[in-house]
């Protein structure tokens, strides 16, 4: 028997099972929502210390937005574009590719704390380094267009989708930053997260990569540090995706 409650506390889970002569005879099991629960006063006084440190700590400042940050799944965006300038500069790599469903949260205009980009990359993903083909390269990026995964982050990159021609063809031009062509059989340096990497959302390239290195870093102390190093976020879609 598997017994599942939902998330985030809001459930007590009750399973009644009935035996005679170690023989289950009835089982019944029932969800009793947590509503209107006092606080425990003992329990509170232990917490407190702690939500004061987590209070303190989202509500550090580490930059400033001069307008909003959105991201999009189906095209370029001003907060996909930031996310992954600040994995591909903190990689030192030629590329950095960031699944658009682990950007959770929009940046507003104003001051950007700690616990805004918390919201933004929530989980506790780390930065990936990886050595990818060129062909490889264009494999990834075809999977962020499936309409269920979402267009890529991506960074170091401009990209021509032609989504007149069937899958596996459409990436019809993809431009390093120094305007050489991505070369099918060269090897690229590429930033990524440990997700995709074992397989997340079907990429499945990533593993099949080399010189695989996993930092250890938090994906969000990368963007917190990259804000902080740039203070005041102009954001701007540069064209690096661009479709037929």
């Amino acid at each position: 028997m598997i017994a599942k409650t939902g998330s985030s506390g809001r459930n007590v889970g009750r399973v009644d099972l009935e035996f005679e002569n170690r023989k289950l005879l009835r089982m019944e099991g029932k969800l009793i929502p947590v509503k209107n629960v006092p606080a425990d006063p003992e329990i509170t006084a232990v917490l407190e210390p702690f939500n004061t440190r987590v209070k303190n700590k989202l509500g550090e400042l580490v930059g400033v937005a001069d307008d909003e940050l959105i991201k999009s799944d189906k095209m370029e965006s001003s907060l996909a574009d930031l996310v992954a300038d600040a994995f591909r500069d903190k990689g030192k790599t030629q590329i950095a590719i960031q699944n658009i469903g682990g950007i959770r949260a929009n940046i507003l205009r104003g001051r950007i704390t700690w616990g805004n980009v918390f919201e933004v990359l929530p989980f506790q993903n780390t930065m990936i380094t990886v050595k990818l083909t060129g062909a490889q390269v264009k494999k990834t990026l075809e999977r962020g267009l499936v309409p269920t995964i979402g267009v890529v982050a991506l960074s170091g990159l401009r990209v021509h989708f032609d989504m007149t021609k069937p899958p596996g063809e459409r990436v019809v031009s993809a431009i390093l930053l120094d305007g050489t062509s991505l070369d099918d059989s060269k090897l690229y340096s590429v930033t990524t997260n440990d997700f995709v990497l074992a397989g997340g959302d079907g990429f499945s390239e990533f593993a099949r990569g080399t010189d695989i290195v996993d930092t250890g870093i938090f994906l969000r102390d990368v963007l917190v540090d990259y804000i902080r190093a740039n203070t005041v976020l102009r954001p701007i879609i540069d064209g690096r995706i661009i479709f037929d």
